[in-house]
């Protein structure tokens, strides 16, 4: 979850409260809905972000209906935060540098995107057999996934337009030859909440009841393996496995594919700069920040 900014410092980031509106610059990194709460009651413009952003946060907030003025004033972040905050100056001093650290307190070494991208495709030529293929793929950063999904197996995606609305969009948006709104299509977009692992399980189970081949249901995400909660000695090698696919208990097959920085990559430049002597770093819930 986002959080509130130090009072000295002159932005906002993501987190939209009363002390927002005291702000000089604002920007909303992307659009997903813990990001924008009170964005359009606590915020003024102008307002940084990416253009598919933009279009993105308007189509969460249809009753905000923009005059050309307003619309004007959603800015692109093209340009170094940098020079948007602190003035045209390329030498001037840079006090913090806040980073994400969603799975910060996570020590595993989390794979490349590509990699785990490549862990979903095997997994479903390892099944050949599954007449309907469901990729959890429904929030904002995992398009990727389907756009190879859709390549690598010459299919569209069927997509649920009522049922995922956003989703729906931001493919429209980025990948729209691969959606198809053919529900007989093997491959499905699979919302993951709520209760991914009950639903899952209980598709499955319909299928063997009824003498049928089950459905290959696949969830790429970091959430599972750094879950704290653990059921068993097996489970935790399970969540230790990042080499390939595996299979939970409730039949839902799970790769390691994150859309945040791993524990080592946010390291990677504090440990850099710390040999140059001239940083410390503070760790506080959602962020690290990098005091220079």
């Amino acid at each position: 979850m986002p959080v509130e900014m130090p009072r000295r410092l002159p932005f906002s980031v993501d987190k939209w409260t009363a002390s927002s509106l005291r702000k000089r610059h604002r920007f909303l990194t992307h659009a997903h809905r813990d990001h924008s709460v009170g964005i359009f009651k606590y915020s003024s413009f102008p307002l940084y972000c990416t253009s598919l952003t933009r279009t993105l946060l308007l189509h969460q907030f249809p009753q905000r209906m923009l005059s050309k003025e307003d619309a004007s004033n959603f800015r692109r972040c093209d340009v170094p935060v940098l020079r948007r905050v602190r003035g045209c100056d390329p030498n001037c001093r840079l006090d913090f540098v806040y980073l994400d650290c969603t799975f910060g307190k996570y020590y595993q070494s989390i794979p490349g995107k590509h990699l785990a991208i490549k862990q979903v495709v095997n997994c479903i030529w390892n099944h050949p057999n599954a007449p309907v293929v469901y990729l959890s793929c429904d929030l904002l950063g995992q398009e990727d996934i389907l756009a190879k999904v859709s390549q690598t197996f010459g299919s569209k995606i069927y997509v649920d337009k009522a049922a995922h609305p956003q989703c729906h969009l931001a493919l429209t948006l980025t990948f729209p030859d691969i959606i198809s709104d053919d529900a007989s299509s093997r491959f499905h977009l699979f919302g993951a909440f709520p209760r991914l692992q009950d639903r899952a399980q209980a598709m499955i189970l319909e299928a063997q009841e009824n003498s049928r081949p089950e459905p290959l249901i696949i969830c790429p995400s970091t959430q599972w393996y750094a879950c704290e909660v653990v059921y068993s000695k097996s489970d935790v090698k399970l969540r230790q496995r990042f080499d390939a696919a595996v299979k939970d208990q409730y039949g839902v097959w799970h790769v390691c594919y994150s859309i945040h920085s791993s524990r080592d990559e946010l390291e990677w430049p504090y440990s850099f700069s710390c040999r140059s002597g001239w940083c410390r770093l503070r760790l506080i819930v959602g962020l690290w920040i990098w005091i220079m």
